[in-house]
This record gives structure tokens, sequence and C-alpha cells, in this order.
């Protein structure tokens, strides 16, 4: 059987195959992911960071979808911004369809399920895929689990929304239904399911939107009844009705960025994005995390400023599959027959790989640090698509490499097993999921205690009670408090002036200079006021004693009464009545 004829037969199976496959990858999930699994209460990846971060985003649009769900974009930190939500991804995608989760109550629990639901549902997603393009489901199987847990994902271990992948996949999966048996409701689902991963991260949704570019039009080359007689109007309408489907699910989104972008102005220049671009080399780079491939990494990086973003390396599976797609694929152009497999998944896979390969390395081509004189599609796509420019790394479009790579490996892979017979039939399927597995695997992740937010959290619970209506500020204004803070609010949700964005309105620009300054006197005091701040939180260990008494003197000498408790895990409360 040739690669063309993988595609075009009844998937097969049913809901108990894809019962069996989902607890497959949960159990992957649990294993590979070690030490989640010990005390998912109290540990996140790096103990710190954006991944507390999004313990808050997960927990804030549960709250906001069971409360006010029109006022969403309005969260709490980074108080008073209005609109702050669009300070980040808005993670929707993922908070919204796990809102069972805020039932638990504990938002670092609830977020360490939804990572685990998330890599299980990635991998559920291929292997629907890959059974809707024929491929058989041990084969199926095993692709599912590489695209899961691609070594690409071990650099990214930090960034929860980016391993959030699970929609992608599902869209390919109702492009390809509605490819076999167009209809009007199969264009709108794709479509709003092709939306939702601009939903679950902004990075992925641009990125997916690129890989769609190529990956429809090389599918539709070969789509059956192309060749009837009013064939491209109706395609035309189908198309509307894709984009219609997206619209509704991305509006209120995109407007809410947009507003938010007119008020921040330009954000990240060329200059900054031509350092943030792939290496070429950088697709033989792993994460140190890899348990075989690791050695071979490098921390260091010749230009970019953010190195640990420079792992492209998807698996060595994933890069050998799409050199082998480029020979396939250039072997079927070249076929004089018109047997050549020019609208299949092959081709299709290969081509928006390698376009969005080219993609991720930015607006400057380099290799092995030397800038190339070749032009690149980024600086087009920056200048020309609206909100593009917002993206701040180039380089993690390198995921669809390896969301191509697998679905090729899957694809050549059951190529093969069609080809044998017997025992030798069932040994390819077993050797595919045991490479795999080697080159996946993974050391114990960086599973770490969450001191900060354990700490503000235990404070805050404390005092719930006793504080009255107004806003928080936890104080200093240190870096890991501020990705703390917010999650530590998660439940009541109390205006907060802390918080973590990489694009810093003015106004909080200004308030946090105020606040962060040494010398602490009335002005700081009166910010607080005008800002309705009812508690402050003072985390002695970052905060000496002297500095300390200097806010709790300007405090009694602007408020009305100020109540001091005692320190909760390091962590004094001041509740403040002003009037």
């Amino acid at each position: 059987m040739t690669l063309a004829a993988t595609e075009g037969r009844s998937p097969g199976g049913g809901l108990r195959t894809v019962l069996l496959a989902g607890l497959g990858y949960l159990v992957a999930a649990l294993v590979l992911t070690y030490p989640l699994v010990v005390s998912p209460r109290t540990t996140i990846e790096l103990g710190w960071g954006d991944p507390v971060l999004y313990v808050y985003l997960l927990a804030w649009g549960q709250h906001a979808l069971l409360t006010d769900p029109l006022h969403v974009f309005d969260a709490s930190f980074l108080f008073p911004t209005p609109n702050a939500l669009s300070l980040s991804d808005h993670y929707l995608a993922v908070s919204w369809p796990l809102v069972p989760l805020a039932a638990l109550g504990d938002p670092l629990l609830a977020h360490n399920l939804a990572t685990l639901i998330g890599l299980v549902a990635s991998g559920l997603g291929s292997f629907l895929l890959l059974r809707r393009l024929s491929v058989s489901p041990g084969v199926a199987w095993a692709s599912g689990l590489l695209f899961a847990f691609l070594p690409w994902r071990l650099g990214q271990v930090g960034h929860p929304q980016l391993l959030q992948t699970g929609w992608l996949p599902l869209a390919l999966v109702a492009f390809e239904a509605w490819r076999e048996r167009p209809a009007a409701g199969r264009s709108a689902a794709f479509g709003a399911i092709a939306g939702s991963t601009f939903l679950a991260s902004a990075y992925h949704g641009y990125a997916f939107f690129l890989f769609l570019a190529v990956y429809v039009p090389a599918r539709l080359r070969k789509r059956p009844g192309s060749g009837e007689a009013g064939a491209g109007r109706r395609l035309s309408l189908h198309g509307l009705l894709a984009t219609a489907g997206a619209g509704v699910v991305l509006a209120p989104s995109l407007l809410a960025y947009r507003a938010m972008k007119a008020e921040l102005g330009e954000v990240n220049p060329l200059g900054l994005l031509a350092r943030r671009g792939a290496d070429l080399l950088d697709y033989l780079n792993p994460s140190s995390l890899s348990l075989v491939w690791g050695r071979f990494g490098q921390e260091g990086h010749p230009y970019s400023d953010v190195p640990w973003e420079m792992h492209a390396f998807p698996g060595v599976l994933p890069l050998c599959a799409l050199a082998a797609g480029i020979v396939v694929a250039l072997r079927g152009l070249t076929r004089r027959d018109g047997t050549g497999p020019r609208g299949g998944p092959v081709t299709a896979f290969t081509l928006a790989g390698l376009f969005l390969a080219l993609v991720s390395l930015g607006p400057v081509v380099h290799a092995a640090g030397h800038r190339l004189p070749v032009p690149g599609p980024y600086e087009l796509l920056y200048r020309l698509l609206p909100g593009f420019s917002a993206l701040r790394v180039p380089a993690r479009a390198s995921f669809f490499v390896g969301l191509a790579g697998a679905a090729l490996f899957g694809l050549l892979l059951e190529s093969l097993r069609a080809r044998t017979t017997g025992p030798v039939r069932h040994a390819v399927v077993v050797g595919g999921c045991a490479l795999v597995l080697l080159d996946v695997w993974p050391h114990p992740l960086p599973y770490l205690r969450a001191t900060e937010y354990l700490r503000l959290r235990s404070a805050m619970a404390a005092t719930a009670s006793r504080a009255a209506r107004g806003a928080d500020v936890v104080l200093p204004l240190d870096r890991r408090l501020n990705y703390a803070a917010p999650a530590a609010s998660a439940g009541a949700f109390r205006p907060l002036l802390n918080g973590v964005s990489g694009y810093l309105p003015p106004s909080n620009g200004r308030a946090f200079d105020l606040l962060a300054q040494r010398g602490w006197g009335a002005e700081q005091a009166l910010l607080l006021r005008r800002l309705g701040v009812t508690r402050v939180l003072l985390d002695r260990r970052l905060l000496a004693s002297e500095p300390r008494d200097r806010i709790v003197r300007q405090l009694l000498a602007h408020a009305r009464e100020v109540t001091s408790f005692d320190p909760i895990e390091d962590v004094e409360v001041l509740l403040v009545r002003w009037d």
C-alpha cells in the first residue's frame, strides 16, 4: 500500500478503543510528569513564575464563567487596570471547559490536574486525527504519545499555556471530517474549534492559523468532488461558514486585545524579535530535561536574550519523519502519472511544518549565530497580520514542526506496518511505541514547592473575614510575590495591585515604580488610599525591619486605623481603614 492510499478508508474503532487510548495517555502523563503525582496540592512547575500566574488565570476564568461571564476580561489582578486579562493569554479555552475543577476549592490542585488533562487531550486528539486518516489504532496511539510528550515541551515547562494543545489536532479532525463529507455544520465546527486554539494560547492560535493556511489548500488539491460544477462556489460558502464559526468564538477576545493594544501602543520592535527567533541549529538543541538527548543541548545562546526559549528540538523521530516527508512529497510531485500524494496528508503536513519552521526563525535568519542573507516570511507577517506584532518570541512557532513531525511519524509507520504481516506487523507497532518512549522520556521534571503562593494564601485566608471591602497589595513588589499574589487571591478575588505581564500599562508602571521605592513616604500612603487598599501584606522574609517600620508609620499617619496581625508564615497582614 502506498502512502497516498492510507486515507479514505473508514477510521474504524469505537468508544472502547478511544477510552483505552485515553487511559493509556493518562498513565503516560502520570509517569512522564513525575514527581507531579507525589504532591499535586503543593508543587508546581519551577515552583514560581508563569506556572503560578496560570493558576490564577485558570481560577479566574472559572470564577468569571460562574459569576459574571460578561466581565471576564476585567480580571482582579493589576488593579485598577480595566480589561487586565488582555495583558496575558485569556486561557478561556482551558478554564471554561474545565470549570468543574473549581469545585475542588484548591487552585493549585486544579492547575496540576488541568496540566494532566491537557496532555491526555493532546494525545487523544492526535490519536483521533490519525484514526481519521485511517491509521491503525496501535500506530495512531504511538503517534499521539509522541505529540503529547514531544521533547519540545520540556523546554517550555514554565509556560503551561503552550502545553495545552489538545484543540490543535481536534481542529484538524474537524477539517478532515468536513473534507470527507462537506456540510454546513462541519464547516462551522471546524472554524469554532480552530478559533479555540487562540483562547488557550495566542502564540499557538496565530501559528495554527499559518499552519492551516498551508495545510488546508494542500489537502484540498485532491478533495472528492473538487472538479464538479459549482464546486468553487460551494467551497467559498463553506469557507465563510468556517470563518463565521471562528469569529463567534474569537470576537470578544479580539476586541479585548484590540482595546488593550490601543492603550499600550507599539510593542516588540523587529530588532527585539530578531534576537528571539530560532537559529537553524536550535532544531538540534534539546532541553537538558530530555533523558536521552539532554546531554547534547546547550543552555547558552549566541544571540538570544531569552536562551531558555531556544530549544526548538522536537525530537529525533519528528525530525526524521519530516525529512522522509520531504522525500515522499518531492517524489510525488515528480510523478508524471498523477498518482503522487500531492493532496495527501504526508505532503500537507510536510509543507505546513516547513512553513512554520521558517516562521519560527523570526525576522532574521540565523545559522550557528550568523545572520544569513535570506529573507523569511516573518517581517511580512509582522507588518500585514493584525496583532501579530504582539507575539514576543517567534521561536515558539517551532512547536508546529513537532506537530507535523509526530503526524508524519504515524503516517510513515502505518505505511511500514501495512507492508508486513503476522508477528512482524505487531513488532512494528511495539517497536514504534518503544522508539517514541526513548525519544520523549524526560528526567524528573522540576516540580517544586510553591512556597510564596502557599504562604500568601494562608495569610489571606486567615484574615479574609476581618478585611474591609477594598483592594489588596503585597509588599515588597518582588517578582516572585507578583507572580504568587494573584494565585493566592483566587477564590475571594479581591482587587489586587500585584501581577505580572510583559506589557505593563503606564498607570500600573507608575504605581509599581512608586511603591518599589526604598524611601516610603506620604506619597506612597496616599496612593494606597486613592486606590482603596484596605489590606496590606508584608513579606517579612523579603522586607527588612527598617522599611517595614517606615511603611507602618506612614499608614498610621494617614489612615484612621491600622490593625496588625502576628505574621502568618512570615507574612504580616495590616488591615487599614482610611475614613
